[in-house]
């Protein structure tokens, strides 16, 4: 039954971090059902089964005539904190979870869902640039919270250089500079299209940690403070 049920908890995660409820609980705020149907413009029943819900799940803890954030969704769900996990639920959402739908295709065609073979090399082999800025922001939602663990495992102060290949987003590199400072300030390159140009350049840290790729001039990663990060267009 768990898995027969898996749906209903990952679209009432899904719809939580689109409508912001995390994010909107950030620092121990409290809301009520009247407040969150007044906020997301809900009436007052849908209102109170999404919150009601999200209790369920353990994202939100009652208190009193309100829900709060529970330490899970405070710590993951939060924009804007260092391991905020809600660009991987949102990319899930919208990109991967229909085709799971039409698995018994995939496996009579052995092709995938996600991107056409016949006029794609891969599913980056795209002119569409909110997927791949999804994409990457997937990724570094899901690595980060590991490459802080490798920091913290492993003593990086005996080496001067670190070299991520294929680290994609950039979090591990983000994470171990912290722990390596004999390895300077990372940099990473930006790429303009797979079929364009390609050039490198080194990224700067914009307020509030995230970093813009010159080729789009759009945000593409949410990482510390102080930091540069990668983009790809």
């Amino acid at each position: 039954m768990r898995l027969v049920a898996g749906i209903w908890g990952f679209k009432t995660l899904a719809v939580g971090v689109e409508l912001g409820l995390f994010t909107r609980l950030a620092g121990g705020r409290t809301m009520t059902v009247e407040q969150a149907a007044a906020e997301f413009g809900l009436a007052d029943r849908p209102a109170d089964l999404l919150l009601a819900a999200s209790a369920s799940l353990g994202l939100l803890e009652k208190a009193g005539d309100g829900y709060r954030n529970s330490a899970l969704a405070e710590q993951f769900l939060v924009e804007g904190h260092p391991y905020y996990f809600g660009a991987q639920v949102r990319y899930s959402d919208l990109r991967t979870y229909l085709p799971w739908h039409r698995i018994g295709g995939a496996l009579r065609t052995d092709r995938p869902l996600t991107w056409d073979p016949q006029a794609q090399q891969s599913m980056f082999d795209t002119t569409d640039p909110e997927m791949l800025a999804q994409f990457w922001d997937a990724m570094y939602s899901t690595s980060s919270f590991t490459a802080g663990a490798l920091a913290e495992a492993y003593d990086f102060s005996a080496h001067h250089r670190l070299l991520d290949v294929g680290g994609g987003a950039g979090a591990f590199r983000s994470s171990s500079a912290a722990a390596c400072p004999g390895c300077g300030r990372p940099s990473w390159t930006c790429r303009t299209s797979a079929n364009g140009p390609r050039s490198g350049s080194r990224l700067p840290a914009l307020p509030g940690g995230s970093a813009r790729c010159p080729a789009t001039s759009s945000p593409t990663r949410r990482c510390r403070a102080g930091t540069t990060s990668s983009c790809s267009a």
